[in-house]
């Protein structure tokens, strides 16, 4: 590579960590936030137009469109206050024909300079000064309390379900205090176990919300669950909700 080549990519690398540090200051989405620096990452790598990268935050994954593992990759681990909590992976797609591209010196240290920095982040964002200026996170862990209750208690086959899949804001720890619990439920189809379904969600949804214990957390809401019922047809044909199962952007989360 010549030197003004060189100059470029350097641009790019400073770029590249100019925007990142813009990102974490000014968005509170995290979904948003990982998304964009998706596109952040692949664009201050030396083919941007190839590159596809993945972020994982605990379940929460987002990643550039067409993503798949591939064998040569590069990657760098998100770390919460020391401990591992998600990765950073970047690849270039195989359909650049029989040309092998490798990752430079360069494009490794940026991938673990702006891991670092997420780093950070989410360390920062884990202590209770940031929590309360940052409700949100708040709101997401008390919904997950409520669904996993809900959801445990159930016995599944008194009601034909064979899996209950997360979605939505609460998933992508994204939740506002008006937000509700977004559920995927994979059942037998039978009619009699549909209303069943609703009849409990509705009545812990009336309990929570009658609850004085979460009036912080949960305002202006009617009903906190809202329940999207698939059979196996609908996964066999990928017919509405059932499209998320399985998939590698905004993908649903299996509870149980």
């Amino acid at each position: 590579m010549d030197e003004k080549n060189q100059l470029k990519e350097r641009e790019k690398e400073l770029n590249c960590l100019y925007q990142t540090d813009r990102l974490l200051s000014e968005e509170n989405d995290l979904y948003k936030l990982l998304n964009e620096l998706c596109k952040i990452i692949a664009d201050a790598f030396l083919y941007p137009q190839l590159t596809r990268v993945k972020i994982r935050y605990f379940e929460l994954i987002v990643c550039s469109p067409y993503f798949y593992v591939q064998k040569d990759n590069i990657r760098t681990n998100i770390l919460e206050n020391g401990k591992e909590v998600g990765e950073i992976i970047v690849y270039y797609s195989s359909d650049s024909g029989d040309t092998i591209f490798t990752f430079l010196p360069e494009e490794k240290k940026l991938l673990e300079s702006v891991g670092k920095r997420l780093s950070d982040y989410f360390s920062i964002r884990s202590t209770s000064c940031f929590l309360a200026k940052d409700r949100k996170n708040i709101f997401t862990l008390v919904r997950l309390e409520i669904c996993n209750n809900a959801v445990n208690t159930m016995r599944y086959s008194n009601f034909g379900i064979k899996n209950i899949y997360l979605i939505g804001s609460v998933k992508n720890y994204i939740a506002g205090i008006s937000s509700d619990i977004d559920l995927i439920i994979h059942f037998d189809g039978l009619k009699e176990n549909a209303e069943k379904i609703k009849i409990w969600f509705e009545a812990w949804s009336a309990c929570i919300l009658s609850d004085s214990k979460y009036e912080n957390e949960i305002k202006h809401v009617n009903n906190l669950f809202d329940i999207h019922l698939i059979t196996d047809q609908d996964i066999v044909q990928k017919n509405s909700y059932a499209v998320m199962i399985d998939s590698l952007y905004n993908n649903a989360k299996l509870i149980k």
